[in-house]
């Protein structure tokens, strides 16, 4: 079961994936960007991203899955 896209008009939200990588450093990267997030290193790298997709939000979907079972 993959984990449903939502979407709006203004704003389509999906899980990360490794074709993200780039843009999701590009955002993050910025300080002004970072400084407003909780838990994020800066300077942010493809490490960091990779760690990200991979365990965090993986993680995430899998409990909000098992959820709604």
């Amino acid at each position: 079961m993959n984990h449903p896209d939502l979407g709006t008009e203004r704003l389509f939200l999906r899980t990360p994936v490794e074709t993200d990588i780039a843009a999701i450093i590009d955002i993050v990267g910025q300080w002004d960007v970072a400084r407003c997030l909780s838990h994020v290193p800066h300077p942010y790298d493809e490490d960091d991203v990779r760690y990200f997709i991979e365990d965090v939000a993986s993680v995430e979907m899998r409990l909000e899955r098992s959820a709604f079972r």
